[in-house]
Order: C-alpha cells, then sequence, then structure tokens
C-alpha cells in the first residue's frame, strides 16, 4: 500500500469520504436485493446478470483469463453455497476493496506529479461505482494503476512484472508494453542508435521480464485446465460478433446493407480492426518517450485505441480509462470532459438502453440510442485528446526523471 504523504490530512479526508460513498452504494445494492427496485429502470442501481455468470462458472474454464476466472471463487470463501444474490452482494463487498486502493494509488500518484487530489472523487461517479462493483475489470484496472504506480516510482521490473499479471486478468494491460519499452529504449538512445546494442540493453532486461512473467502463467494455466481448457477465451472471444454502434460494428453493417458479409472483405475487414487494436505501435513510431508524464499519456492512448477498435463494446471499459487519466490530469477542461463523458456513460448503460429498449420499437431505439452513444464516444475522445496533447505536469517534477536510478 503506498505510503501517504505530507497531504495526510485532506488525503485521508477523500478515503473516508470514499469509503462512505461505497458504503452507502452497497447499501443501497443490498436494500434493492432484498425489497426490489428502489429507482426506476429494471438495472439502474444494481445489475446481476454478470455477477449472476460468475456465480455459475465459479473457477471454472469462463471466457475469461486465468487470475479472473479464479477470482470469481472469492465470496464462496465466505460460504461454499450461497443463492445469486447474495453471491452478488458479496462481490460487490469484495470488490470495494480494490476500488478503494485504486483511489489510493490515484491520490498518490497525483502527489508525486505535484497536482492537487481532488479529482480523484470522480471515481465515486455513478458509473464507476456501478461497474466496479458489479463486474470484475476494476482488478485488472487496480493491476493497471500498481504498474504505473511503481513505474513513476523507477521500480521498472516490478511495473513490468504486474503489467504480465494484469495480462491474465484482462488482455488490455499487454497494450501498454509498447509506452513502456519506448519510454526504456528512447532513455537509452537506441532509436537514435537504430537498436544497435539492444540484446544487452536494460529494455530487453524489463521485456524479458514481461514475457517470462506471461509465459509462466500460461504454463499454469496449461496444467490447471489443459490445452483445451487455456483456449477456451481465446476461442469465445473469437467467436464474437460486433458490439452495438462502434465502429466494428458500424462496418458490419455496412457491409451487410450491401450483402457483403460473407465475402473476403469480411475477413480484411477483421484483420484491419485487429491490427487496429494495437495501432499504438504506429504511434510510437514518430512519437518518442522521453518523460514519466508521456508514459501515462501515451499508456492512455493505448487503451481507448484498443477500445476503440474492438469487435464489443462494453460500457465497463470505462473502469479501464478514467483510473488511469486521473493519475495525472491536471487542466480543468479535461476534467470537466472526462466528468460529462461518465455521465453520459452511466445514461447509456443501464439508463438509456434498458429504459428505451423495453418501451421503444427497436427502429425507435436505434435511432435515440444510436446519437447518445456518439456523443458519449465524442466525450471519451475529446478528454483523451486533451490529456494526450495538453500539459497537465510539470516537466520538472521529481518523478519525470531521465536514466535508471533504480536499482532494480
Amino acid at each position: 500500500m503506498p505510503a501517504l504523504n505530507s497531504h495526510r490530512p485532506v488525503r485521508l479526508l477523500w478515503l473516508l469520504i470514499a469509503v462512505s460513498v461505497m458504503g452507502g452504494y452497497c447499501a443501497a445494492l443490498q436494500l434493492e436485493y432484498t425489497r426490489g427496485p428502489l429507482l426506476p429502470g429494471r438495472r439502474t442501481i444494481s445489475d446481476r446478470f454478470d455477477t449472476g455468470l460468475y456465480h455459475e462458472t465459479g473457477p471454472a474454464n469462463t471466457g475469461y483469463p486465468i487470475f479472473s476466472t479464479l477470482s470469481f471463487a472469492l465470496p464462496f470463501l465466505v460460504h461454499p453455497e450461497l443463492d445469486k444474490k447474495t453471491y452478488a452482494l458479496l462481490w460487490a463487498y469484495l470488490m470495494a476493496l480494490p476500488l478503494t486502493l485504486a483511489l489510493v494509488l490515484i491520490s498518490s500518484a497525483r502527489a508525486r506529479f505535484g497536482i492537487s487530489g481532488w479529482p480523484v472523487l470522480l471515481m465515486l461517479s455513478p458509473t464507476i461505482l456501478y461497474f466496479s462493483l458489479m463486474r470484475f475489470d476494476i482488478l485488472a484496472s487496480v493491476v493497471c494503476l500498481l504498474s504505473l504506480w511503481t513505474f513513476q516510482r523507477r521500480h521498472y521490473r516490478t511495473a513490468y512484472f504486474l503489467l504480465a499479471i494484469g495480462v491474465h486478468v484482462k488482455w488490455y494491460p499487454a497494450v501498454l508494453l509498447p509506452v513502456y519499452l519506448a519510454y526504456h529504449m528512447e532513455q537509452e538512445g537506441l532509436f537514435a542508435d537504430r537498436l544497435r546494442g539492444f540484446l544487452g540493453s536494460r529494455s530487453l532486461q524489463y521485456f524479458a521480464v514481461f514475457l517470462v512473467t506471461v509465459l509462466g502463467v500460461v504454463g499454469l494455466s496449461i496444467l490447471a485446465f489443459g490445452w483445451d481448457g487455456f483456449l477456451v477465451p481465446y476461442q469465445y472471444h473469437m467467436a464474437r460478433g460486433g458490439g452495438y454502434f462502434n465502429p466494428y460494428w458500424l462496418a458490419l453493417k455496412a457491409l451487410t446493407a450491401v450483402g457483403w458479409e460473407e465475402s473476403p472483405i469480411r475477413t480484411v475487414l477483421e484483420i484491419g480492426f485487429l491490427l487496429a487494436e494495437f495501432s499504438i505501435l504506429g504511434v510510437l513510431l514518430v512519437k518518442r518517450i522521453r518523460s514519466h508524464l508521456e508514459v501515462f499519456q501515451y499508456s492512455l492512448l493505448a487503451i481507448v485505441i484498443f477500445i476503440t477498435f474492438a469487435k464489443v463494446d462494453s460500457p465497463q471499459w470505462v473502469v479501464w480509462h478514467v483510473p488511469v487519466a486521473l493519475m495525472f490530469v491536471r487542466r480543468t477542461d479535461t476534467l470537466v470532459t472526462l466528468a460529462v463523458l461518465t455521465v453520459l456513460n452511466y445514461l447509456v448503460f443501464p439508463v438509456a438502453f434498458d429504459n428505451l429498449k423495453e418501451s421503444l420499437s427497436q427502429r425507435s431505439f436505434d435511432l435515440i440510442f444510436s446519437p447518445l452513444v456518439f456523443v458519449k464516444d465524442l466525450a471519451l475522445w475529446s478528454y483523451v485528446w486533451f490529456a494526450v496533447t495538453r500539459g497537465h505536469v510539470s516537466r520538472t517534477c521529481g518523478s519525470d526523471a531521465r536514466g535508471f536510478e533504480s536499482p532494480q
């Protein structure tokens, strides 16, 4: 757990507020589960669909990596026989722990960058609470935050190790690897030297830490579940169709409209979007990462690019990128845009999705819902653009050091 600094009283106050809000939210969940909906709408406060799947599978083979799969068994450690409502409530209380750790990490990172910590309270917005307490995405998010937090303190091997662990909770942390390596390769002058000397570089050592950790967990997964069991998550996600109103879905709709959904162009589309998910690599060919601030900025960009070009579009992905942004964003306009995004994300799901879909025809629903999703995505890319292109912390900040001061 990161140590609190000289701003301890203020940060403890934020932590007290956060714990109080999360406790209140969990109390509302308990009331909903025992007395019925507290607000209009089927899932305005609570959503037991995903936790119902976790309840059914437990630690069995699922469509997710090994550590997330194993986490589904955590509520059963409290009691081996739980109904779905009790399981969902216990899950929410358990997920409040990594969410609290995320708040501390964000506050600590902001203090090290020398900027105000009050924006951490945006982590208590309804959409962040909703998807943190009723999904498992906060587990992957907090591992990413830990990795960035240790990177900021120049404990680089630990940062790469945590990133590799995060890949086995959700796959998206892998897109931060090129950003980390780009920073270290720039520090060692490998780009200027046309990669000569890479084989003996620290950059290669750090990459080896990541690779060995990933392969080690893969080996353990195969031992635990067998080869067929190990492939389950990959087969599941390869077979998934498009999301709803995301770029892949729109492109697929366009192909269907002209009768090309079964043509070779469909394969080209699939490959193109897969490559686009990792297009941060192309960005890093022209952008040199020279500071810790830029590591944070382009890690955020890498995550959002991955989200934008994914086949599916899940509203809980707000838990992936907002915490990263809150570690370094300072400017008021960026924070306001980010706050607007959190409101829009909650309006998209669960408010609009549930209430409109149940009361309108499919055509009417599409006409109303698609512009709302578009505005939400516009807010997403607006705040990311502001966060990446505008300075947010001092370039002379102590954590923005060059070189390899850490003994690790």
